[in-house]
């Protein structure tokens, strides 16, 4: 519904412009356009969404579930113990209903995947054979706009249009004198995987699996060192032995690639990188060598690890003797940009040169009361002058684009 003290223009006439867009259409309007709209900050809407956000917010701070007996029946009174793998460690009890239901509040700020452990015993603490369910968290869904979504153009009508004309012989089955005879094509079963098949960039790259990954902290390094063709000299993965050496930094690790964008590294190894990763958002990777990594330019022939990402990997089903492990919806926590501390004598005495293109990023800055932050960072070595660019987002969802430079002089 839209409020009546909004003041849209020719609001009063018989061919209203309010009735010609959705709800959705109206509130990308009104968000680039409020100085127009005015009133919509006072709606009865504006309440009504706070509060779905505020619920929204608690469904994914609180955590529920069901225990259930081996016939499937609600197992009440039961004590379900969580503990949250963090460094405390400090167990959170509760008590089922009558219908086998519990609820934990989840820490403050929790981490995406935060790995969480529960054990389910009765009432004198003797252990159980029940079974865990946990209830999925509703995380907050938005529909795009039919503005905003992409429609077929005439241009490319029409080339839908001629393809059926010019390519009629390709789909028109028929039979009598000047027909061949049809034949059947027989394939080999596929075995079906466990990853996005689509995705794959090379029908000659060897793929690791997210099942062969694990979780541990080393299960990337002995996933790529368990490939064909892949070893480590140091804390540096090679391919085949390495290919020319970088011109800028002397390395001769491969490419690293995630999602289709290569990630730049200048003092950091590959290893390093993929160890600040969550392996649970990993769907598979690829190792690429010779005639297909020379595709991505410069240095591919040094070989390619190509890193391709997806949905978060199904929770364990471990529930046998009352245990379960499951890995709770979270925020994702950025990873720490990596940059040189010369306030270190040894990194300050290093021959080696630093020939950083990005010096400095941070997704995570709060303002003052005044508005006002101090960051400290330091420049590379090459006397160049640098492009800042800063992108804001204020309490009231307005989005602020800022640009400067750093001139040397």
């Amino acid at each position: 519904m839209i409020n009546d003290n909004i003041e849209f223009p020719g609001k009063n006439s018989d061919d209203s412009i309010s009735s010609r867009y959705s709800p959705e259409q109206w509130d990308l309007i009104m968000l680039i356009q409020k100085a127009i709209y005015m009133g919509w900050q006072n709606s009865k809407e504006k309440i009504s969404d706070g509060f779905a956000a505020e619920q929204s917010d608690s469904e994914i701070t609180t955590l529920a579930g069901r225990v259930f007996e081996k016939k499937n029946l609600p197992a009440k009174n039961r004590i379900v113990t969580m503990v949250f793998n963090n460094l405390r460690n400090i167990p959170e009890i509760d008590t089922t209903d009558d219908d086998g239901r519990f609820h934990f509040k989840l820490p403050e700020n929790i981490y995406d995947s935060a790995k969480l452990n529960f054990q389910v015993s009765t009432l004198k603490r003797n252990p159980t054979e029940d079974s865990i369910v946990i209830e999925p968290a509703h995380l907050p869904h938005f529909t795009t706009p039919l503005v905003l979504k992409k429609k077929i153009s005439e241009m490319e009508a029409k080339e839908l249009m001629n393809l059926r004309v010019y390519e009629a012989d390709s789909v028109v089955i028929g039979k009598g004198k000047g027909w061949l005879k049809p034949i059947t094509v027989r394939a080999r079963k596929k075995i079906p995987v466990a990853y996005d098949e689509s995705k794959i960039v090379s029908n000659f790259s060897r793929i690791i699996p997210r099942d062969k990954i694990g979780l541990t902290p080393n299960s990337m390094e002995n996933a790529l060192l368990n490939t064909a063709g892949v070893s480590l000299r140091g804390t540096h993965i090679l391919i085949r032995g390495g290919g020319i050496p970088d011109p800028q930094t002397g390395s001769t690790e491969p490419l690293l690639f995630i999602d289709g964008f290569q990630i730049i590294l200048r003092q950091e190894t590959i290893l390093g990188y993929l160890a600040t990763l969550n392996t649970r958002t990993i769907d598979f990777i690829e190792v690429l060598e010779g005639a297909d990594a020379t595709v991505y330019g410069p240095g591919s022939d040094r070989g390619i690890v190509y890193v391709h990402t997806g949905s978060i990997m199904a929770d364990s089903e471990n529930e046998k003797n009352g245990l379960k492990l499951f890995y709770a919806k979270g925020y994702y926590t950025d990873p720490v940009f990596p940059q040189p501390d010369y306030d270190k004598k040894e990194i300050k005495n290093s021959s080696y040169p630093d020939h950083r293109s990005s010096i400095y990023w941070n997704g995570n800055i709060i303002t003052d009361s005044e508005g006002k932050a101090m960051l400290q960072f330091f420049t590379a070595d090459d006397r160049v002058n640098y492009n800042v660019n800063i992108i804001g987002l204020t309490a009231a969802g307005e989005i602020l684009f800022g640009e400067s430079k750093i001139l040397n002089e």
